[in-house]
């Protein structure tokens, strides 16, 4: 399983990032797609999105959600959510990017 979200729009560059069942996000170059970028990341990705002003990425997989500088080159989270008791499945920001909303398998958003 992988996610695709589109993180920068710069003249022609499109990049996207992918995760899924191999513990990395991997971000592409969507005109010739040539990976740019990999980041370990320490599970399985269920589910992937891009704040508003496209700073930052948030992963969710099994019982947590963390979020990648993405304009940086750490590799490393730089927040880390926990508390959920299963996979969590999908994510996404209001408008204004003050608030990550999720939702997964315990039923709760």
């Amino acid at each position: 399983m992988s996610a695709m979200v589109n993180i920068e729009e710069d003249g022609n560059d499109v990049i996207l990032a992918t995760g899924g069942y191999d513990h990395t996000i991997r971000f592409w170059s969507a005109h010739n797609g040539v990976c740019q970028r990999i980041v370990q990341h320490s599970d399985s990705v269920n589910a992937l999105e891009i704040t508003p002003n496209r700073h930052m990425l948030s992963a969710a997989g099994f019982q947590h959600i963390r979020m990648y500088d993405i304009v940086s080159s750490n590799p490393n989270p730089v927040v880390n959510y926990e508390g959920v008791s299963k996979n969590i499945t999908s994510l996404g920001f209001q408008s204004d990017g003050k608030w990550m909303y999720s939702g997964g398998e315990d039923g709760s958003i």
